[in-house]
């Protein structure tokens, strides 16, 4: 949810600021390559929440909505039909 207390910042003289994901663009491979390493070094970790069945999608986009879901949510659709494929980017 968003913050309710603005009037809170004034007596501080605390700053809230936003920023644009696509104003960094030019870092994303930087990044991902970042985020790849401390993956595979076990100093990051992530959580996928992988509910199987197409049919289960509608419910399941609810759940991200209301927070019924732990990290990434994943509608799993099937089985991966070529080996080679890569299991994730990161």
């Amino acid at each position: 949810s968003a913050p309710t207390n603005y009037l809170a910042l004034i007596p501080t003289r605390a700053r809230m600021q936003g920023f644009i994901v696509f104003d960094y663009a030019k870092d994303y491979a930087k990044a991902i390559a970042d985020l790849a390493g401390l993956i595979q070094e076990g100093k990051m970790k992530f959580k996928e929440d992988v509910r199987p069945g197409l049919h289960k999608a509608p419910e399941t986009l609810l759940d991200l909505f209301s927070g019924g879901n732990t990290g990434k949510l994943i509608v799993k659709v099937g089985e991966r039909m070529t080996a080679d494929a890569p299991a994730s980017r990161l």
